[in-house]
């Protein structure tokens, strides 16, 4: 279980943070060549507009046979005249060029918002995979051992060689068809059959989970095939004693966790 759903968690989740960067990184790559080009030719612009401005201007004076002279007060007209025209023209320029500069920094903080969160979403997905393997682990192990702790023993006999032969819920039909529980068993049948269908609740519901997680369904056969002979045997033993009731919601649910794993096993 662990050696190729954790590999394929993790893989999936750096292929979607990588992805992120990337597509992040181009964005706002985009959004500096955008920049660049606005601004790339504008000195081309600037010195055309004012080189046009002087031949029109000269040109002006030329076709109505204005004299060219050194009187200053006469340049200073024409210094206002220029910069009666270039400074309008450089400031809406740079009105533009300003504007242009922090509707594309917000473009930008929103892409990188958006990149924040589908980070913090990977990051939250990959934590809920985490508990939810977890849990599906430890019940797998607790399925296996619960049938077999000692305290839930349904009768502890004495074998031909002086050892305790011990009968569990989990122990071969054989064995528990010559049982006859007494009330105190009986209690404790019960009590262990709580605590089992619990288990196999959580055991099948983190099952489900992983699979509605696109986790595929080969991942975590191997688990169920390894719980399956314990749950095999204890519901056969059940049906013997009568007490198959008692689970009857756990199996269902590991019933429907099998169905969807795509395991043709059914109890």
């Amino acid at each position: 279980m662990k050696t190729f759903v954790l590999p394929c968690i993790i893989t999936l989740s750096d292929k979607m943070f990588k992805e992120g960067i990337v597509a992040s990184t181009d964005k706002r790559e985009n959004l500096s060549n955008e920049l660049d080009n606005s601004i790339k030719y504008i000195h081309y612009w600037i010195a055309a507009g004012v080189f046009s401005l002087v031949i029109f201007y000269f040109g002006l004076r030329f076709y109505r046979g204005i004299p060219f002279t050194y009187d200053a007060s006469i340049w200073g007209a024409v210094g206002d005249f220029f910069g009666g025209i270039l400074n309008p023209f450089f400031s809406i320029l740079t009105i533009y060029l300003l504007v242009k500069s922090i509707r594309l920094q917000n473009q930008e903080l929103k892409e990188a918002t958006a990149q924040l969160s589908q980070t913090r979403a990977i990051h939250s997905h990959s934590l809920l995979y985490e508990s939810t393997k977890n849990v599906f682990e430890r019940r797998a192990e607790s399925i296996k051992s619960l049938p077999r702790e000692h305290k839930y023993a349904l009768s502890c006999n004495s074998s031909g060689g002086g050892l305790p032969d011990v009968v569990y819920i989990s122990s071969s039909i054989e064995k528990v068809k010559h049982i006859e529980l007494n009330k105190d068993k009986e209690l404790t049948l019960i009590h262990l059959l709580a605590n089992l269908e619990l288990e196999l609740i959580d055991f099948s519901q983190a099952g489900l989970d992983l699979l509605d997680m696109d986790v595929p369904s080969y991942v975590i056969r191997d688990t169920l095939i390894q719980v399956h002979p314990e749950i095999h045997i204890i519901n056969t033993n059940l049906k013997h004693l009568g007490y198959e009731a008692h689970i009857s919601k756990g199996l269902c649910m590991y019933n429907k966790l099998f169905e969807k794993a795509g395991i043709t096993f059914i109890l």
